[in-house]
């Protein structure tokens, strides 16, 4: 789990999220939308354990009890975070 857990945080510090992330939280201060953060999800050991998978920004509880428009299984409101059930385990 330490492994797959590492994995989660190297994606955090990746460029392209920093960027991502910085774009998102500008737009919202220029807006006055909330505005998330998506990240893409394939992979995973079981379906099991990608719904207990915590935020990887904060390491909180982000699954949602039903799905956010058809797609988004996880949001973490503080983080302003957006997820899907890995693609290998959605129904």
């Amino acid at each position: 789990m330490a492994g797959r857990l590492g994995s989660l945080r190297s994606v955090a510090d990746e460029r392209l999220h920093r960027r991502g992330s910085d774009l998102a939280r500008r737009l919202e201060v220029l807006s006055g939308i909330p505005t998330y953060y998506y990240l893409y999800r394939v992979g995973g050991l079981s379906a099991t354990e990608e719904r207990a998978r915590p935020c990887p920004g904060c390491g909180g509880p982000w699954a949602l009890a039903a799905p956010l428009h058809e797609i988004f299984d996880f949001k973490c409101e503080p983080c302003r975070l957006v997820s899907n059930l890995s693609w290998d385990f959605k129904e």
